[in-house]
């Protein structure tokens, strides 16, 4: 018979669980290798972020000499979308570098 934790934990909120050594030692090993896959994903997610730079709403209307208005039509439209970082919109160098590309090119970078 298998019955799932979450229906366990709801109808024997206090239970005590018993295993055998060996399948513990299974539910270890199942475990680690979760554990161990999840850090890899978030090791390449980091190492993806260190590549890439974030600017500001407003020093992306400068640097690209629009209004805000302009940034929010891109996003609506999905021209220029932007990540939210700590509940903000930060526009990605990547994808700044790919609209200049399509008009033209300028310097962007300057601070």
């Amino acid at each position: 018979m298998h019955i799932s934790y979450d229906d366990l934990s709801e109808k024997y909120p206090g239970a005590t669980l018993v295993f055998r050594v060996e399948k513990f030692d299974e539910f270890l090993q199942q475990l680690r290798k979760l554990v161990r896959d999840e850090f890899e994903r978030e090791q390449k997610v980091l190492r993806c972020r260190d590549d890439e730079s974030y600017y500001s709403f407003k020093h992306v209307a400068a640097m690209l000499d629009v209004s805000t208005r302009t940034l929010n039509r891109w996003q609506a439209q999905g021209y220029l979308v932007p990540v939210m970082i700590g509940g903000q919109r930060r526009y990605k160098k990547s994808d700044l570098e790919r609209i200049i590309q399509k008009v033209g090119g300028c310097n962007y970078d300057n601070r």
